[in-house]
Parts: C-alpha cells; sequence; structure tokens
C-alpha cells in the first residue's frame, strides 16, 4: 500500500473509530515538545551542542575571512608605516652621510696605523688587512704583528752573528762591528769599505789590519 491509497484509506474510514483513535496518536509537533527534547533528552542535547559548535565555527570563519587580513593589514602599516617620497629621500641622504661618515673615520684610522707601521717598520701591506672601523682593535691588530717581527728580527740577527761572527774591534769610538769583514778576501766589499772609511776610519783600519792590510 502506497501513501496515496493509505490516504484515501483514511478519508473513506475517518468516522471508523479505530481510524480516529489512531489518527489522534499522530500529533503534529510543538515547539514545546521540540525545547523539551532538546533540553531534557540526551540525544537531543548532543544534537544541540554540535550545532552550537557549528555555528560557532562558521562564524569564526566567517569573521576570520571578512575581518583578518584587514586587521593584519592595519598592524603591519602601524609598525612599518608607508614612506613617503620627501621621507625616502631624507632616509637615502641619511644613509649616504653615515657611509661618508664610516669612510672618514676609517680612513683616518687607516693613516694612523700606516705612520706606527713606518715607525716600527712593519710591511705597510699588512695595514690594509688590519685595519678596520675598530681603532683599538686595529692598533692590538698591529702590536701583535710588531710582536712577532721584532722576534724573527732578532732570531734572524742571531743566527747572521753565528755565521759571521760578532767582532769587538774596540779603541776609541770604533764601536762593534757585526757584519762580515768587508776587506777580508772572501767577503770582500768595495761598497762596504768605502761607507767604513768614510764615516768610520777607526774602525775601516782595525777591520782591515785583521784581514792583514795596512792601511
Amino acid at each position: 500500500m502506497n501513501l496515496e491509497e493509505i490516504k484515501k484509506f483514511l478519508e473513506e474510514n475517518k468516522d471508523n473509530a479505530e481510524v480516529q483513535t489512531f489518527l489522534k496518536g499522530l500529533k503534529s509537533v510543538s515547539m514545546d515538545d521540540v525545547k523539551a527534547f532538546l533540553e531534557g533528552n540526551e540525544e537531543g542535547k548532543k544534537f544541540l551542542q554540535s550545532e552550537k559548535d557549528s555555528y560557532v565555527t562558521k562564524a569564526i570563519e566567517t569573521w576570520k575571512k571578512n575581518n583578518l587580513q584587514k586587521l593584519v593589514d592595519e598592524e603591519v602599516s602601524k609598525k612599518f608605516p608607508t614612506e613617503t617620497p620627501e621621507q625616502k629621500a631624507i632616509k637615502d641622504l641619511q644613509e649616504k652621510l653615515d657611509a661618508m661618515e664610516r669612510e672618514k673615520a676609517l680612513e683616518s684610522i687607516k693613516n694612523k696605523a700606516i705612520l706606527h707601521a713606518n715607525e716600527k717598520k712593519l710591511p705597510l701591506e699588512l695595514v690594509n688587512m688590519l685595519v678596520s672601523d675598530d681603532e683599538e682593535a686595529t692598533f692590538a691588530s698591529l702590536s701583535i704583528i710588531e710582536k712577532v717581527f721584532s722576534s724573527h728580527i732578532e732570531q734572524a740577527v742571531n743566527e747572521r752573528f753565528k755565521a759571521g761572527g760578532r767582532r769587538d774591534v774596540g779603541g776609541g769610538n770604533t764601536g762593534m762591528y757585526t757584519g762580515p769583514n768587508p776587506f777580508a778576501k772572501d767577503t770582500l766589499n768595495l761598497t762596504e769599505q768605502g761607507r767604513l772609511l768614510r764615516d768610520n776610519p777607526e774602525l775601516a783600519k782595525k777591520l782591515a789590519a785583521e784581514a792583514g792590510i795596512q792601511l
């Protein structure tokens, strides 16, 4: 029996007591019935909570879609405001001035370092490698290099003394001569002889005598 047949049967037998009793049991659902179901029935409570959660989730998503990006953009604009052409020009100029000041300060430190290196007879090639915008650090580095070079020079001198001997020629103001004897046959050096004869004749005579030459 389909729906139409049921409707026809009920219409034709509407005066039947059993049919009337059946129809009374099929009363329409009222708002109070719905409210009682949602508040007093566990299944109704679960359904109501599910609907609330769904509504809240949709409301949040809608709010985010309509407002979140706008709030983010506003916050970014506060922290990183858009520069006007005038502000950008001023900023660029300030950066150039700062760069010039840094270059000027660096040049000053470099010049001082060159003077120091010349005084200490250090290779100027090292200055460019050691100079920085920190003057104290630059001179600390130069000081370390100076100690290293002094150590190497001292070592070289000592080795030369061992190889060529150290000659105390004594007497008057002849002083001490540390190099090879320019009058000796094996270490003959006419240029050094001339210098000694010009600058220190007494020392020249002593060295010549050591080499068996009478001046």
